[in-house]
């Protein structure tokens, strides 16, 4: 259909065609939950030793009884009842080597197995941060980016009034949540004991996962009505000039208009916003720019 070039002069137009917008894919975003880390190792201490401790007080106890008889003793009942005394000491000490070793290996195995899942939601949190990177750099791109887009007129112009992102701009980068909400499964309640390395590295990949760094920030023109930019003026200036951009390049002139005022002493940072046709240049003092009423600011669009 034809519409005004962005960047003709007064009275050019050339068509552009608008296609059905095509929207990227939806971001993943279901929970990713962090399984509870395992239990602290137990230590066996006093208790574990009498398992051990009590068949040797047993045949300890055998050999006293049998000293303490009277009578002849013979040689070989002796031997069997000390021999056997000595050998439930050792079997009763290997059997707690034994038990000790293999605790050792099966937390060794709970461990690496656990390890391995933090690595697999460490994995899913990237998929998912890079997905919501690139569909975010598509909606809301750059400068660059979005000189590209108008070159190519692919693009130009996409956003409808129903689309969820209209009037929508990009004011910078910063963290933002990720799509996918992360939280760690505190199973066992406050009672128990969790390992306290891998818990703290189920902290740590939580906290790490729950925001992406370096994401495109947006906000909502449409939601907020109104923004003022503060700061040093080179800086809000091209914050401005970066809005303006976004606004006439991804927004068609039918569906929004921008009227620009301000005093004639900023006429030359401002004089090329004319070569845009959604702009509308309004040159005001500025007492007479308050005495101005929304619906007279809005005439002024009208009649342009």
């Amino acid at each position: 259909m034809p519409m005004p070039a962005p960047d003709s002069p007064a009275g050019g137009s050339f068509t552009v065609h608008r296609p059905a917008r095509i929207h990227p894919r939806p971001v993943l975003d279901t929970e990713i939950v962090v399984a509870t880390p395992p239990a602290a190792a137990s230590v066996g201490g006093a208790v574990a030793w009498l398992s051990w401790l009590v068949p040797v007080l047993g045949s300890a106890g055998s050999v006293g009884f049998l000293l303490a008889v009277p009578g002849p003793r013979h040689l070989w009942l002796l031997v069997g009842v000390a021999g056997a005394a000595l050998a439930s000491v050792g079997l009763g000490l290997g059997l707690r080597l034994l038990e000790r070793r293999a605790a050792r290996r099966a937390r060794r195995r709970e461990r690496a197995r656990y390890l391995a899942h933090l690595e697999r939601v460490g994995a899913a949190v990237r998929r998912v941060a890079a997905a919501q990177r690139e569909v975010a750099d598509r909606l809301h791109p750059d400068l660059p980016r979005l000189w590209a887009l108008v070159n190519r007129a692919d693009r130009l112009w996409e956003r409808r009034p129903a689309d969820a992102d209209f009037l929508s701009v990009r004011v910078g980068t910063g963290p933002v949540p990720l799509a996918a909400p992360i939280r760690l499964d505190r199973g066992g309640g406050p009672l128990v004991d969790h390992d306290p390395e891998l818990l703290a590295a189920a902290e740590t990949l939580v906290e790490r996962a729950a925001v992406l760094p370096a994401a495109p920030v947006t906000v909502s023109l449409a939601r907020h009505g109104v923004m003022a930019l503060t700061g040093p003026p080179h800086r809000t200036r091209a914050l401005a000039r970066s809005i303006l951009c976004q606004a006439a390049a991804l927004h068609p002139p039918d569906d929004l208009q921008i009227l620009a005022a301000f005093p004639p002493a900023a006429l030359p940072t401002w004089d090329w916003l004319k070569r845009v046709k959604s702009i509308h240049l309004l040159v005001l003092r500025g007492h007479e720019l308050r005495q101005r009423s929304d619906d007279g600011l809005a005439s002024t669009v009208g009649a342009a």
